[in-house]
């Protein structure tokens, strides 16, 4: 039986979004998405031409990652079809060759059985090992997990600054920690798929209140999640009367 050299390489999926994205408004304590209201609309005819756009805010990053990269840390197996275990190993940030030791016309099975922190499980890939003799380069993809955490004013609606943020692991440790600036905060490739984590607020500008945690689980599927907090405004009457 004729057998075949195999290159594998697992790299990483760049996913990244626009530097603006549109976030819903908050007012009354109740999530007014004026895009989506929008789109309803239309849809119904009910719009009447009339056009209206969800507020654009400016994205700052706390955590990126690189395009393309390799992904060091990744457990990776290959399955023949009847599912068993070809090869094992552990990604190291280099291409992995397998000389003379996969059959020629056979099928096989890429598959992930666990992801570095920050990385979700890629799908399995599914290859047939060439007959000529020719290099045969199989790629998986890594996404990466992608929180966004929007801090909102009750008063106004609007992000708000100077607001001191972190965020906590299970164990309640710091793994974020940055002074909002009016933008929206975005960590890519940092938190750990299933994992859960705390947002929470250590001080809060003059004339807002410090508001509850917010306990929230990253995805496994390595969509975008948006994280929302809302700071409540304090409140004074002055009433003014005779004796």
């Amino acid at each position: 039986m004729k057998k075949k050299i195999l290159l594998i390489i697992l790299s990483l999926t760049l996913i990244l979004g626009s530097v603006s994205v549109a976030v819903a408004a908050v007012t009354g304590g109740e999530e007014k998405n004026e895009a989506a209201k929008a789109a309803d609309a239309a849809a119904t005819g009910s719009d009447k031409g009339a056009e209206t756009k969800a507020p654009q805010y400016e994205v700052t990053m706390l955590h990126s990652v690189v395009s393309g990269a390799a992904v060091i840390g990744s457990h990776l197996q290959i399955l023949d079809k009847d599912g068993d275990i070809m090869d094992d190993w552990i990604t190291d940030g280099t291409d992995h060759v397998i000389n003379a030791r996969l059959i020629a016309g056979e099928t096989y099975t890429l598959h992930e059985v666990s992801a570095p922190a920050g990385y979700v499980l890629a799908p399995d890939v599914t290859f047939t090992v060439s007959e000529d003799g020719s290099i045969d380069e199989i790629v998986m993809q890594d996404d990466y997990t992608k929180i966004q955490f929007v801090k909102i004013s009750e008063l106004t609606g609007e992000l708000l600054a100077d607001v001191h943020m972190q965020v906590w692991d299970k164990d309640d440790k710091v793994i974020l920690d940055w002074i909002t600036d009016g933008t929206i905060a975005q960590a890519d490739g940092l938190l750990v798929a299933g994992e859960t984590y705390t947002l929470h607020e250590v001080s809060a500008p003059n004339g807002y209140v410090l508001a509850d945690d917010v306990t929230f689980t990253v995805g496994t599927d390595g969509e975008l999640q948006t994280i929302t907090m809302t700071d409540d405004y304090t409140k004074v009457r002055i009433k003014k009367t005779t004796k």
